[in-house]
């Protein structure tokens, strides 16, 4: 129920599982550990009309990651992205100047977008199969720009200066 509800916050998730599972996960759970107030929330967002406005959002954030996707990959410096496109964020390799993921390249870059340039993005390079990935999330239009506009700006910094 997170993005595309807009309820990160809640903390309200829904598991889907075989009775075998169910059973253990619910013997590990605190008796009554969803609130009145979370769980009047969630059903107020499974509501016809919060429904019609989550599948809009869905929408918004589809369009949006198909621009920021089609944007950072013009950019020399940009590689694959990996994280497909089923989801609200990308995976993006980022190069060094032979062509090649390189942890340093992308560390230096989500270094100083987030200390310099204000602009968050997530250092996934330790994790395996990501060595140089950037994680990037989606978010609003006039967000999404100010992304494009500082990742281009401070990679040519980076490619330039090396």
């Amino acid at each position: 129920m997170s993005k595309s509800f807009g309820l990160a916050g809640i903390r309200l998730g829904i598991t889907f599982a075989a009775r075998p599972v169910s059973r253990l996960l619910n013997s590990m759970k605190y008796p009554y550990n969803i609130s009145n107030l979370t769980s009047n929330i969630g059903l107020r967002a499974t509501s016809k009309e919060a429904i019609a406005n989550m599948r809009k959002n869905c929408g918004l954030i589809v369009k949006q990651r198909d621009v920021v996707l089609k944007a950072l990959q013009k950019f020399k410096g940009v590689g694959k992205n990996l994280g497909g496109l089923d989801s609200n964020f990308l995976l993006l390799e980022i190069l060094n100047k032979e062509g090649k993921p390189d942890n340093v390249v992308a560390e230096k870059l989500y270094h100083t977008l987030a200390t310099q340039r204000n602009v968050v993005v997530r250092f996934r390079g330790k994790e395996l199969g990501c060595t140089g990935c950037l994680r990037i999330t989606i978010g609003t239009e006039e967000e999404n720009k100010i992304l494009i506009r500082e990742f281009e700006s401070v990679l040519n910094e980076i490619h330039s200066s090396a």
